[in-house]
């Protein structure tokens, strides 16, 4: 475990099946190198459940929070290449780089493949429908992300809460400019196209 807080992650596997059906493209789960995967839930329902806790078996877990995604999802575990951009994807998409959730166990048990996952009531919800998706202009735009955390700043939108302005170019940005995510510098981003499928 690579968070100090010893946390376990749970991917939804009809949330992955959501992303390969809106984007066009085969998404191995084996990617996100989860602790569990289950098959049990809507899409996106996860999301719901932070604050609450499930049940997996025996085992008893608090939801704690969301999992922003690094560019290790990029590599095809199949064949160790690097053949997709999935959190800077999730963040054109949907406004975050968060898929799946974490888990902090509140009372261990045991668990095996095929123990059913229960959801309180309360913590259940009926939607299914993703995340709103960020608005995407129909013509051109440049747009650029961050090597550090994957934001995207687009000119067209500017950052209004930051003072700038809808259509200030990235290059006007002012040379003490940070990005408002995780600070880093400027120069650390890099021109942003969009996730497209694989023609072959």
């Amino acid at each position: 475990m690579d968070k100090p807080d010893n946390v376990l992650s749970l991917i939804n596997l009809a949330t992955v099946r959501s992303l390969e059906e809106r984007w066009g493209h085969a998404i191995d789960p084996l990617r996100f190198r989860a602790n569990f995967y289950i098959d049990s839930a809507p899409p996106w329902e996860e999301f719901e459940w932070i604050g609450g806790n499930i049940s997996i078996g025996d085992a008893q877990f608090r939801v704690d929070r969301r999992n922003g995604r690094c560019s290790a999802t990029n590599v095809n575990p199949a064949n160790g290449q690097r053949d997709l951009d999935l959190p800077g994807s999730l963040r054109a998409s949907f406004g975050h780089k968060d898929f799946g959730v974490y888990l902090v166990v509140r009372h261990g048990g045991r668990v095996v493949v095929g123990d059913p996952v229960t959801v309180p009531p309360d913590v259940a919800v009926s939607s299914t429908d993703p995340p709103p998706l960020a608005a995407i202009a129909a013509e051109a735009e440049r747009r650029f992300i961050c090597r550090g955390c994957y934001f995207i700043y687009e000119e067209r939108l500017g950052l209004v809460q930051a003072g700038i302005g809808p259509g200030t170019s990235f290059a006007a940005l002012p040379a003490e400019w940070r990005c408002p995510d995780c600070g880093t510098e400027r120069s650390t981003f890099r021109p942003y196209v969009e996730f497209t499928s694989d023609s072959n």
